[in-house]
């Protein structure tokens, strides 16, 4: 399995309810996807809690069967449609990293 992990810093007037249409649009439509979530950053989840975000605002990580399954997804149009409109709302480039991870016993 491959994972996709991306870190966003966003304007405060990002349209989350347009990022959950593309997200449903991609769950329904791009094969080799297992799971796609995305979110704002939780400020302080527990006490003591220290934040290492580097002011990013959202992730957004995605499980992928293999690498030929990232690569449908990257070039996916519905994936394009969402990347297209983040980079509209970026106040700095996104930074990403892949990773492999051990897979669902299931699919």
């Amino acid at each position: 399995m491959i994972v996709h992990a991306v870190f966003f810093d966003l304007k405060k007037d990002v349209d989350l309810d347009k990022v959950s249409t593309f997200l449903a649009a991609i769950r329904r439509s791009v094969p080799g996807l297992y799971e796609i979530q995305f979110g704002p950053q939780v400020s302080k989840p527990y006490d003591g809690y220290v934040d290492r975000s580097s002011s990013y605002t959202h992730a957004l990580v995605s499980k992928h069967h293999n690498a030929e399954a990232l690569k449908t997804y990257a070039l996916h149009p519905d994936h394009v449609s969402l990347a297209t409109y983040l980079r509209t709302v970026f106040v700095r480039p996104a930074q990403c990293i892949d990773f492999e991870a051990p897979g669902p016993s299931k699919l």
